[in-house]
């Protein structure tokens, strides 16, 4: 259980969502309720409703929160390598586990909503990220970076190693810390685009 706390003032919103969170990381997603959030914010069990019509409202809504610090940590890295199109992969590969890396609460809860269901808020900004991996592989096509008329098979494979990567380092399947996320991401990127297998001929 968290420690109880009493709510003041300020955005009872935002402390709605960081009490959720701190229920997840201490126990499950399956912890979280509305009435245990009101209960530990020190809020009436009808405050919450204010802002969120139900549990899966309010995770919805901190999984929105994460898309777009993601989509704003890759944006922010890869703008700045337009022009250099595999460094601005490898930095945006790097923005993309560092962000599991640091807030696996959200990252979890980024894949457990899809934009079809109905009673969730739609998450328009999932499509940023994979936005920016497609103009960035668009660009290096066109600069003479990357190989042509495979761009949908690229995005499929990029997308595998840092989600891969990323949900292997929060799920403890392999150790790594903060630090070894970089040149760990560069070397397999690197096995990607080299590929792994030696020519028979």
């Amino acid at each position: 259980m968290t420690s109880k706390q009493t709510y003041h003032h300020g955005n009872l919103k935002q402390a709605l969502k960081d009490e959720a969170l701190a229920l997840i990381r201490q126990n499950s997603v399956n912890a979280v309720s509305l009435r245990a959030i009101a209960r530990n914010v020190g809020v009436s069990q009808s405050a919450p409703y204010r802002h969120f019509g139900d549990k899966e409202a309010l995770l919805s809504a901190i999984a929105e929160d994460g898309f777009e610090r993601l989509s704003g940590s890759m944006q922010r890295v890869m703008s700045n390598r337009r022009e250099r199109p595999l460094e601005a992969l490898i930095d945006g590969g790097v923005a993309y586990v560092e962000f599991a890396f640091h807030y696996p609460e959200h990252y979890r809860l980024m894949y457990m909503f899809s934009k079809d269901k109905p009673k969730l808020h739609s998450l328009h900004c999932a499509n940023d990220a994979f936005d920016l991996l497609s103009e960035t592989l668009s660009f290096g096509e066109s600069a003479g970076c990357f190989k042509t008329g495979c761009k949908d098979t690229m995005i499929l494979s990029i997308w595998s190693l840092v989600h891969g990567f990323a949900t292997m380092l929060i799920d403890k399947t392999i150790e790594d810390d903060a630090q070894s996320i970089r040149p760990r991401f560069e070397r397999m990127i690197s096995i990607l685009f080299d590929g792994i297998g030696i020519p028979t001929t």
